[in-house]
């Protein structure tokens, strides 16, 4: 038989603890869950502090926290089967990264199934099998360099249903991928296009880093049994991510994603998105003149200083009352240097022009 057709894969670690005859596991968890009924009205208040710790991790971003959650389901419930997405953290250093995924993958999957390693070599270099019938992989201290260098690998290593692996001074072999990947990293920026929809990249808040027993708190909740196959249960009753789930199509907007946006945006409409607040705060106020107070917004029609620049019967006089905000905005923001707030009026009127078919986006 091919080793691309055996199975060797033994079950999850933590439904051997809830079948073990040697531990009556299941007996003190309905006993667990019923007092935490009774006391919390909440059967899974038990593992409220991991829980809590996953939240902090995906930047208390509710939509993110939901994702994720769905995503540690999926790989619990359906173990070897690829979510094609790669969670990427990260983090000032002590935030409990490498803490709540060690959790989940020692005590929950297994540890011959899960893979956890800062040393790069071990996932990407030509000749290692590291990767080679593991469930789940965490991919530490990752950086910009093998980020850029190992995008094509990555890639493959998400999404390929079958994976060549070459030990050195061995055959060859093809085996089944059954790997998810979460990366973590405390350096800048990665290597990340638009275009990269495998990523789900988080940046995780810090306050509970400073919080008195915090974490050992949550260490001795991670320790409990009975809380590891409370959360199990709580993963795979509650949440119960279902098989046909799309997490590439529903990726969530993180706060790096509408930051990434924003940074992408040409200066003109970055100007008028910052108009267009300034404009609905004035009239969350109730105020019968635009910001600029020189137009004659009324409440009822549009200010003619933004929305002259898409209209082309827009007079000089408006525009260059556009000119002076724009000019302020430049200077004041440093969009660029400031080197456009030095635009005069005429060259000014041109740019506005080329980017007016673009507005309608901001709008």
């Amino acid at each position: 038989e091919s080793d691309l057709n055996r199975n060797t894969w033994t079950g999850l670690a933590i439904e051997k603890l809830m079948k073990s005859a040697d531990t009556p596991i299941m007996d003190m968890v309905e006993e667990q869950m019923k007092k935490d009924e009774v006391e919390h009205n909440d059967k899974y208040h038990s593992i409220r502090r991991i829980r809590e710790l996953c939240w902090y991790l995906c930047g208390s971003e509710k939509e993110t926290f939901a994702y994720v959650e769905r995503w540690i389901s999926f790989n619990l419930v359906y173990p070897g089967l690829l979510t094609q997405t790669i969670l990427l953290f990260r983090s000032i250093p002590g935030v409990g990264k490498n803490m709540f995924w060690d959790w989940i993958g020692n005590q929950l999957i297994g540890k011959d199934a899960y893979l956890s390693s800062g040393n790069p070599q071990a996932f990407f270099e030509k000749h290692s099998t590291a990767m080679e019938d593991m469930v789940m992989s965490l991919i530490n201290e990752i950086n910009f360099k093998v980020m850029k260098g190992q995008q094509d690998i990555i890639k493959t290593r998400a999404t390929e249903a079958e994976i060549y692996f070459n030990p050195k001074n061995l055959p060859g072999k093809t085996k089944r991928n059954c790997c998810n990947m979460v990366m973590a990293m405390n350096g800048k920026n990665p290597p990340l296009e638009e275009s990269q929809r495998r990523y789900c990249f988080i940046e995780t808040t810090f306050s509970h880093r400073y919080k008195k027993d915090y974490f050992s708190n949550v260490a001795s909740d991670m320790r409990s049994q009975v809380n590891q196959v409370i959360y199990y249960k709580f993963m795979k009753e509650e949440i119960a991510c279902p098989y046909d789930y799309s997490f590439e199509r529903n990726l969530p907007k993180t706060a790096f994603h509408k930051r990434r946006q924003a940074q992408g945006m040409c200066p003109i409409m970055k100007f008028c998105k910052y108009l267009m607040s300034q404009l609905n705060r004035a009239k969350e106020q109730g105020k019968t003149k635009c910001f600029c107070e020189q137009c004659n917004y009324s409440g009822k029609k549009d200010c003619r200083c933004i929305f002259g620049l898409t209209t082309k019967g827009a007079d000089d006089v408006e525009m260059k009352r556009f000119y002076q905000e724009w000019k302020k905005w430049s200077v004041e923001c440093g969009e660029l240097g400031g080197q456009d707030s030095n635009k005069n009026h005429s060259s000014f009127k041109s740019l506005v022009a080329s980017y007016q078919g673009n507005y309608k986006e901001v709008k």
